[in-house]
C-alpha cells in the first residue's frame, strides 16, 4: 500500500504507546492460523479508490508516510520482507479521529451525612458538572491473506490524542505502537 489511510492525529494519538490509555484490541480468523504462521512476505494492499475523506486530521501525506514506516518497521522486526507485490499477506490500515465528550462533576459539599452535618442538616454544598471534549484516535491493521483475498486478522489500538514534541518523537511512538498492534500476529494455535 502507497499510502493507505492516513492520520495526522491517529499519528498524534496513538503517539501514547506506553501510556496507560492505549487500548488494543486484536480479532482473527482461528481456521487460518496454521497459514499465517506459515507467512514470510508482505505487500501493501492499494490505496481504496474512495480516498480517505476530507478530515485533514486523517488525510495528511505525512502521517501517511508515518503510518507505512510503523506498519514496516513492526513487521519486520517480527521477520517479516516487505515486496512490491506477491507477498503472503497483504496489510492495510485505516485510521479515524472522532471528538468525545466527557463529563466530570465536582462536589464542594461538606459534612457528616444525612440529618448532621451536610445533606438535610448543618452543611451544604453545591456540585458543578464540567464537560470537555477530547480527541480520540483509532488506528486499524487489517492482514489479508494473498492467496484468498480474505481478511485473517485485524488490530485496533484506540487513545486519546497527543501531540508529539518533533517529527522524530511521533515516529518513534508510532512504531511503539504499531509494534504493540501486531504483537498478537500470528496468533499462535
Amino acid at each position: 500500500m502507497k499510502t493507505l489511510a492516513s492520520i495526522s492525529a491517529v499519528a498524534a494519538v496513538l503517539l501514547l504507546a506506553g501510556c496507560s490509555g492505549l487500548k488494543i484490541t486484536r480479532d482473527y480468523n482461528p481456521g487460518a492460523v496454521r497459514t499465517m504462521q506459515g507467512y514470510e512476505t508482505y505487500s501493501w494492499l492499494p490505496e481504496p479508490a474512495e480516498g480517505r475523506g476530507a478530515d485533514s486530521r486523517v488525510n495528511n501525506p505525512l502521517t501517511i508516510q508515518r503510518i507505512v514506516s510503523a506498519v514496516d518497521y513492526a513487521l519486520q522486526e517480527k521477520g517479516y520482507q516487505r515486496v512490491e507485490s506477491g507477498g503472503d499477506f497483504k496489510v492495510g490500515w485505516h485510521g479515524a479521529i472522532n471528538d468525545e465528550t466527557n463529563y466530570v462533576t465536582y462536589n464542594d459539599y461538606y459534612g457528616y451525612g444525612w440529618g448532621g452535618w451536610g445533606y438535610g442538616g448543618w452543611g451544604g454544598g453545591t456540585s458543578r458538572t464540567t464537560a470537555y471534549t477530547i480527541e480520540q484516535g483509532s488506528l486499524l491493521i487489517d492482514i489479508v491473506d494473498s492467496r484468498t483475498n480474505e481478511l485473517v486478522w485485524r488490530g485496533l489500538a484506540q487513545a486519546e490524542v497527543g501531540q508529539p514534541r518533533s517529527p522524530e518523537d511521533a515516529q518513534a511512538k508510532l512504531n511503539d505502537v504499531c509494534v504493540e498492534i501486531l504483537k498478537g500476529f500470528p496468533p499462535e494455535n
